[in-house]
């Protein structure tokens, strides 16, 4: 029993995370919010996908999106986040932002 915990709390160790900060044009949030319709399945049928969490701006505060997206292995985040289908549709909203568009990557590592 003390193994299969071990295995749960490796394979949970393991992983990567990116985090996306879009910083969109109020005229372009309508159009912004088609194109999350667009990359969000996108996004969920690549390899060792986990989850796909959006935050948005609060209305008459802010225009900034952040985009949490959680891969098995930093390889499978590393794939879609330099994938073609990604540039393709990254290419299409950056005209939306007064700003590049940005991100980090966090890796989870055993005995980090």
């Amino acid at each position: 029993m003390q193994e299969n915990n071990k295995s749960t709390v490796q394979n949970e160790a393991q992983g990567a995370t990116a985090v996306v900060t879009h910083h969109i044009n109020k005229p372009h949030l309508a159009e912004y919010e088609l194109w999350l319709d667009e990359i969000g399945p996108m996004c969920k049928r690549s390899s060792g996908f986990l989850d796909l969490q959006i935050i948005k701006p609060i209305k008459d505060i802010t225009t900034t999106y952040t985009i949490i997206i959680r891969f098995d292995t930093h390889e499978h985040l590393k794939a879609w986040m330099h994938s073609d289908t990604r540039k393709i549709l990254i290419d299409k909203v950056r005209c939306f932002s007064p700003r590049s568009l940005k991100y980090s990557e966090l890796v989870n590592e055993i005995g980090a």
